[in-house]
């Protein structure tokens, strides 16, 4: 059965990982609204995507969610980070791979207000192969 919750997901245009976790909500809630990010640093996210949303999931987004949306969301704001907590931010694979690090992971949080810092719900380590390089 579908949760009645409504959704708002922020997702990377042209990601495949981003289209099968659209697909995925759209499975699990009857109310998904979709803003896709094209470019990195992107601003048009605009007031009318956060009315009545309950949960708020940005996974692969270029969007910087500002306070003022933040505070609309009614129950949850998560973030799926493509890196562990080590590594906030924007081509951070590219830092551990210089870095010469063994493990890798990806991270999912709370949102507030600073870039990759909310409480981290769960972090998935994986070990990076040796012949990948820069």
């Amino acid at each position: 059965m579908k949760s009645n919750k409504k959704v708002l997901f922020f997702g990377r245009y042209k990601d495949s990982f981003s289209h099968t976790v659209y697909k995925f909500l759209l499975k699990k809630f009857n109310k998904v609204d979709c803003v896709w990010s094209k470019k990195p640093k992107e601003k048009k996210v605009q007031n009318i995507y956060f009315k009545n949303v309950d949960i708020l999931i940005s996974f692969r987004s270029y969007f910087i969610l500002k306070s003022k949306h933040l505070k609309k969301i009614k129950d949850l704001s998560i973030n799926f980070h493509p890196g562990p907590p080590k590594y906030r931010g924007f081509g951070c694979a590219n830092y551990a791979i210089y870095n010469e690090e063994k493990f890798y992971g990806v991270t999912v949080h709370l949102i507030n207000n600073k870039i990759d810092n909310g409480k981290i719900l769960d972090v998935k380590n994986f070990k990076i192969h040796k012949n990948i390089s820069l």
